[in-house]
């Protein structure tokens, strides 16, 4: 899926496609990420990157995001920047991010040019998020949520809706994996309830076969 950017920017900014990502680009590790929003799979340059397209498609209110979205030029400073992503939200706006590696936060020269960035946004009524990609890539949240994901490609809203169904049905308010497990329920299916946010889990804590689920 392919998104419409400039119908949601202002008349003081435009904004020019970058190429496509391809593979065996000399330098570049490229890695496809396959979007289940997008329905296609989407570029990455950085495998960190790949993190952040998954708390993307776990966000319930981003309904289609992209890589290198391509570089904006505002027309009142002629000014150009090129963001890392940007996502179109359900409530109809969309949402501009740099994921920055820590050791050039320290920096004061970086700390300006981003208090400039965000200004500049804000004046041309963008909105641009920055964000640190340890904090990403290194949680247990995005381990769990990376697990999770990819069993939930392979599973199926019918099925969650069975998981629940059990998780209701049961004595007690929550439900181990195992016991779903042992019910009969494909890993995949229960996934998918707990990544599409049908069943709920502690993200921050190990996922495995205790992890117990409680209904949404």
């Amino acid at each position: 899926m392919e998104l419409d950017l400039k119908r949601h920017l202002p008349g003081t900014v435009t904004i020019t496609a970058r190429a496509e990502l391809t593979t065996g680009q000399h330098h570049r590790r490229i890695t496809h990420f396959p979007s289940n929003k997008n329905k296609s799979a989407v570029g990455c340059t950085v495998l960190q990157h790949s993190d952040f397209c998954i708390h993307l498609e776990y966000e319930p209110r981003v309904t289609g995001y992209c890589s290198r979205p391509g570089k904006i030029r505002f027309e009142k400073t002629n000014q150009c920047y090129s963001p890392d992503f940007c996502a179109l939200f359900d409530e109809g706006h969309m949402v501009f991010y740099e994921l920055l590696k820590p050791t050039t936060v320290i920096l004061q020269v970086e700390k300006d040019r981003q208090s400039g960035l965000r200004a500049l946004f804000s004046e041309a009524g963008l909105n641009l998020e920055i964000i640190m990609l340890a904090s990403i890539s290194q949680s247990p949240k995005t381990h769990n949520l990376r697990h999770l994901y990819h069993h939930a490609l392979h599973g199926t809203s019918e099925g969650a809706r069975r998981v629940v169904a059990t998780i209701n049905n049961f004595d007690s308010d929550e439900v181990s994996v195992q016991h779903l497990l042992s019910s009969g329920h494909p890993a995949n299916d229960i996934a998918y309830s707990i990544f599409y946010q049908m069943t709920s889990v502690n993200l921050s804590q190990p996922f495995n076969l205790d992890t117990r689920l409680r209904s949404s």
